[in-house]
């Protein structure tokens, strides 16, 4: 982890909240990380009905990249299990992202519209919660903590990319087509897949779109971005590798604060 992001660690150490047995904070430390790290290969890589990649950290059962030195690991720990790391997301600004060389999303989107942005961004991935935990609180608490982190950040804006396991298009086109006609971001902040490397979204007709096929097929991860008013990209991005279509979600932090996000995070009061 670089000393910058040392020096921002620090502040977000008063950023902890507890509920119950769970507690949701910044790590740490390097066993955190690790941790959350470890999380991450279980979820993607270890036969969860979650896409399964080989990285040359299998043999350490971790999944890790060249972005996790420059990031914040946002993590959910279970007190009541030896401080077992159950839910942990990855947060990447944009002075951590000019350091690793782009952002992780710019792989798979063009991101230039976030370049031109005059206001404060922050890119969100690597978002998953251990199988044992799947409910809404985890995701609430998540959600609870990041709205006090944009604020004390001053964050306008948070991106990053949401998967459609499986890479058979036909297995969501009422999914991605309500997306599109329902939920694409303005212009001026709306990315574009790389040329060459996705698909379109807009599969069937809008009058075509089978609203309850479309709940289905929508991960419940991207449900609950829906949930808070989060609009999309244009095109989905096939990550045969992964063996997922991803979407570039977007995000305004003011959403967080809305009145209606209340009934969302009564779980976690």
């Amino acid at each position: 982890m670089s000393r910058d992001n040392c020096g921002a660690r620090d502040l977000l150490r008063g950023i902890c909240m507890r509920y119950g047995d769970l507690e949701v904070r910044i790590a740490v430390s390097h066993e955190e990380v690790l941790a959350s790290q470890e999380l991450r290969y279980r979820v993607f890589c270890g036969g969860n009905g979650e896409a399964c990649v080989q990285s040359g950290e299998d043999a350490k059962k971790i999944d890790v990249d060249r972005f996790d030195d420059f990031c914040h690991h946002l993590v959910v720990i279970d007190l009541s299990r030896s401080a077992r790391v159950i839910a942990s997301y990855r947060l990447i600004t944009r002075d951590a992202a000019s350091k690793c060389g782009g952002f992780y999303s710019s792989s798979e989107f063009d991101m230039s519209c976030m370049d031109l942005y005059k206001g404060n961004v922050l890119e969100l991935g690597r978002a998953c919660v251990d199988p044992l935990y799947r409910s809404k609180k985890a995701f609430n608490m998540l959600l609870k903590w990041l709205d006090r982190y944009v604020k004390l950040f001053h964050i306008d804006v948070m991106f990053g990319c949401a998967s459609f396991y499986g890479t058979q298009e036909e297995d969501f086109k009422n999914a991605l087509s309500l997306l599109y006609y329902r939920h694409l971001a303005p212009p001026q902040l709306r990315p574009k897949v790389r040329k060459g490397l996705g698909i379109d979204m807009k599969m069937l007709p809008e009058e075509c779109i089978d609203y309850a096929r479309a709940e289905q097929e929508m991960p419940s991860l991207m449900k609950g971005y829906l949930k808070i008013g989060a609009v999309v990209g244009d095109g989905a991005f096939l990550d045969k590798q992964f063996n997922c279509i991803d979407v570039c979600v977007i995000v305004f932090a003011n959403s967080l604060s809305r009145d209606y996000l209340k009934r969302f995070f009564d779980i976690c009061s």
